[in-house]
């Protein structure tokens, strides 16, 4: 049998730097991007910079964070806090219930999303 590999190694020093949704995000899309396509994943490296506050919104998909750097107060709908830091990670269900916002700390904030 003759199987072709369709692994792929994608270093994110390598991968163009986008805008994110959000003044003071960027983004590095790593899988589930035009040049890296995939039917089920989607990755990237977000970068926030310091004070920054995305609205309180919600995603169709679920969605999972973890921190890689930096620290922040992950809002969720009823409006509780939860501080998270280099190590924390934070799944979101699809649809209103999982929805959260983020206050970015002074330090910033750096997710694998």
């Amino acid at each position: 049998m003759n199987v072709e590999s369709t692994l792929r190694v994608i270093n994110q020093a390598q991968v163009k730097e986008v805008r994110g949704v959000v003044e003071g995000q960027t983004l590095r899309p790593l899988v589930g991007c035009p040049e890296f396509p995939s039917e089920r994943v989607r990755a990237a490296v977000a970068t926030f910079k310091p004070g920054v506050h995305e609205l309180l919104h919600w995603h169709a998909i679920e969605v999972f964070y973890y921190v890689m750097a930096g620290s922040a107060i992950v809002r969720d709908y009823h409006g509780k806090d939860y501080p998270v830091g280099p190590g924390s990670a934070i799944y979101a269900p699809p649809g209103i219930a999982g929805s959260h916002e983020w206050q970015v700390g002074s330090d910033g904030l750096q997710l694998l999303s």
